[in-house]
């Protein structure tokens, strides 16, 4: 049997295609839905006279989803935030997520990197380019792209993004000696 001319079924791979976009879409639509939610909570708290009951009110929204969904209260903070976020900041981004042509995990890289962003302006250009790489790449080629833009878009940042950090792990290689003390050359 030749493999070349051998027909080869993708059914099977076509159906898993199928399967993960549909997740995309629900985890899209999940994230909306918890920020809607959050959303309601606080116009609903923003009627008590009071504000400070009604920041608490607002307060527990996260705590409210996360036992409803069975997460944790973080994560949820952290789902709300981000659809926050992306659908301000990043329409395309936001339009191809709910489409299921990219899924929460790339949704989460490309926030990462965003929210690094110093200028408004960068934060619009990789909106404008970033769908179309990550919908035809893996997640691990989308995070070297990714690296690639913030390099390219923000060049004159490399000093104050990677410099500082890196001065401070650097360590010594020699044991200090105290001056004075028997192994001192002073």
């Amino acid at each position: 049997m030749d493999l070349i001319e051998r027909d080869i079924d993708t059914e099977g791979l076509d159906l898993m295609v199928g399967t993960q976009r549909e997740i995309a879409r629900g985890q899209a639509c999940l994230a909306a839905q918890m920020l809607a939610f959050a959303d309601r909570r606080r116009r609903e708290g923003e009627r008590f006279l009071d504000p400070r009951v009604g920041n608490l009110e607002a307060s527990f929204v996260a705590d409210e989803i996360g036992v409803a969904l069975g997460l944790s209260t973080k994560r949820v903070q952290d789902q709300i935030c981000q659809a926050r976020r992306v659908s301000i900041s990043m329409p395309s981004v936001w339009a191809a997520w709910f489409a299921g042509d990219i899924d929460q995990y790339r949704v989460w890289k490309i926030d990462k990197v965003a929210l690094s962003l110093v200028r408004p302006e960068s934060v619009t250009a990789l909106d404008d380019e970033v769908v179309v790489y990550a919908t035809t790449h893996t997640a691990a080629q989308l995070g070297a792209w990714l690296n690639r833009f913030v390099a390219k878009a923000e060049a004159d940042q490399f000093t104050q993004r990677y410099i500082p950090g890196h001065l401070r792990t650097v360590t010594s290689l020699s044991p200090t000696i105290p001056t004075g003390s028997p192994g001192s050359m002073v």
